[in-house]
């Protein structure tokens, strides 16, 4: 594979890139921020030192159609990883810019490959649990197990709205033969970086806090809440696996991809179990992201992905818990 991962520096980026370099694929990245100041720290540049990668990472703006363009072209790349995004928390305080950032630079990276059509580029775009919303007249939202071909794809934040137009824009393109364009939809992500503004990032805050060693934190959603989550780990092997399935195996363009569905207070309980006296003060209400997640499923159905590609996760709460710890506690000590 000779990719190019857009949007390299983020949450996803970091640990897709890393998971790349590490498998011998050709990686090319660009970002806005230098490597050094990616989600992953200055760790990113050591590991492209280490990889003989640093010449591959380039600043630059996605939503620059030119800039990208141009290392396309330069690199070869049969693969574009399109991961620039402003999460739903961000995308809501500025939502011109969630526009641009999440949609006008996946417009720009389709209109390439139909003017390279040729190559068959392939596309891989993340897509969200948010591109789900509350269904009008359903009391208590989605029932467990929501499939991939769900039409209740009412989205309540801008970020889902963009999630949902990515999926049915990069059909159309692939629809006329001019990108080969794949989508997972990713439930909240769990990994050693720090929360970059989603809805589902109690869950991270949590753990930040549990390995730091703090004993009580607040958190802004009820105990009760429950939404999908994954390791990060299981995340980036999904693009990958679904960027190499051979195109004559896939019925669809986009697929639920689902690991383990925790309530809060589930896991505020695994946490404690792990580092004592650990509590959570809950929220009484009214935050914002409160209703976004109750207006997600509790539980994804993944039956697609799982046979048509052999998807499957590897992380259980147990394991993801126990990784992430330890993960954090090291970066920390490398700070």
């Amino acid at each position: 594979m000779r990719a190019l991962v857009l949007g390299a520096g983020g949450q996803v980026g970091t640990d897709l890139v890393r998971f790349l370099l590490g498998s011998g694929h050709a990686v090319a990245m660009a970002d806005l921020r230098p490597a050094a100041a990616s989600a992953a720290g200055p760790a990113m540049a050591a590991l492209l030192d280490r990889y003989g990668a640093g010449d591959r990472w380039h600043t630059a703006d996605a939503t620059d159609a030119t800039v990208v363009a141009r290392l396309v072209d330069r690199y070869e790349a049969d693969t574009i990883f399109h991961l620039p995004a402003l999460l739903s928390a961000t995308g809501e305080r500025d939502p011109e810019r969630c526009w641009a950032v999440n949609m006008e630079s996946l417009r720009g990276v389709l209109d390439l490959c139909r003017a390279r059509s040729s190559r068959s580029i392939k596309v891989i775009f993340p897509s969200s649990i948010a591109a789900f919303g509350p269904l009008p007249g359903v009391p208590g939202g989605y029932p467990d197990g929501v499939a991939s071909n769900e039409i209740g794809l009412l989205p309540s934040t801008l970020y889902g709205v963009t999630k949902v137009a990515g999926e049915l824009l990069g059909a159309w393109y692939a629809h006329r033969g001019w990108a080969d364009f794949r989508s997972v939809r990713f439930p909240g992500l769990l990994s050693a970086a720090p929360p970059g503004g989603g809805s589902t990032d109690f869950a991270n805050e949590m753990l930040f806090a549990a390995a730091r060693g703090e004993t009580s934190i607040q958190t802004f959603v009820r105990a009760d809440t429950r939404v999908p989550f994954m390791h990060m780990d299981d995340a980036v092997r999904a693009l990958v696996e679904l960027a190499q399935a051979p195109a004559a195996g896939l019925t669809r363009r986009a697929f639920n991809i689902a690991a383990i569905s925790p309530s809060a207070e589930e896991l505020a309980a695994a946490l404690a179990r792990r580092v004592p006296g650990f509590t959570v003060r809950w929220s009484a209400g009214g935050d914002p992201r409160q209703g976004f997640l109750d207006s997600w499923p509790r539980v994804l159905d993944d039956a697609p992905a799982r046979e048509e590609w052999g998807w499957h996760h590897q992380f259980d709460l147990d394991r993801l818990i126990d990784d992430l710890l330890g993960a954090i506690r090291s970066a920390d000590a490398h700070r």
